[in-house]
């Protein structure tokens, strides 16, 4: 977006999501709100409507994402090489959902005028001198969380496997909790609390079938 100050004019750029943070409904102070909906593609959303969505969609993905893990198995593949086959999955992935965004920016934004220049100016920004570091650390933290679930799906299978590794949410919600207070409520952290002690509990269930299914093949055999 062109604006002109002065004899200067600056140029912004819009992004694809968008956040609408203060509303005016009137004429004095008190009359403002807070609107949390954000602009995706050009369509209003709440963040809770963006957020769920996207929690189901890494549920389904990313509770696929081992699946192949069992016919590679099969094959005679190891746990390592389906590492490296699975990293650089996403690798390709990332690249591609990148130029899935860059696509649907120059087609829908108003402000992109089908410019491929002005459309990379609207996309995310990379951030890479300020944020290098973190990433790094981010990426080295999911790659070491990511090779265990290998290892764990590998030994224990689908069904309990990949439903222990899914106690990481139980490590990111206490994150969220203790050190970023993101929650503040007490009502809301008791209730927190209550599901993952039934998530716990679920978890151990799931490890008591795997080993009563196990010594039930060791008798029969």
């Amino acid at each position: 977006i062109s604006r002109k100050r002065g004899d200067e004019v600056t140029e912004e750029t819009v992004p694809i999501i968008v956040p609408l943070k203060e509303v005016s409904t009137g004429d004095g102070d008190e009359d403002k709100k807070i609107d949390n909906s954000v602009q995706v593609c050009g369509r209003s959303m709440t963040q809770r409507q963006v957020g769920v969505f996207c929690a189901v969609m890494n549920g389904l993905l990313a509770g696929s994402a081992l699946v192949p893990l069992h016919y590679a198995k099969d094959e005679g593949f190891s746990d390592l090489s389906y590492f490296l086959s699975f990293t650089s999955g996403a690798l390709v992935a990332n690249v591609a959902l990148w130029f899935v965004l860059f696509l649907v920016q120059c087609c829908t934004d108003p402000s992109s005028k089908g410019s491929i220049v002005k459309t990379y100016q609207g996309m995310p920004r990379w951030y890479f001198k300020k944020l290098w570091l973190k990433l790094l650390a981010a990426g080295l933290l999911l790659s070491g969380g990511m090779f265990g679930s290998i290892l764990a799906t590998s030994s224990l299978g689908q069904a309990v496997g990949n439903s222990l590794i899914q106690s990481k949410i139980l490590v990111s919600g206490l994150f969220g909790i203790c050190c970023f207070h993101e929650i503040k409520d007490r009502r809301a952290i008791t209730n927190w609390f209550l599901s993952a002690t039934v998530s716990v509990a679920s978890i151990l269930w799931l490890s008591y079938e795997r080993r009563a299914s196990a010594s039930t093949e060791d008798i029969v055999q």
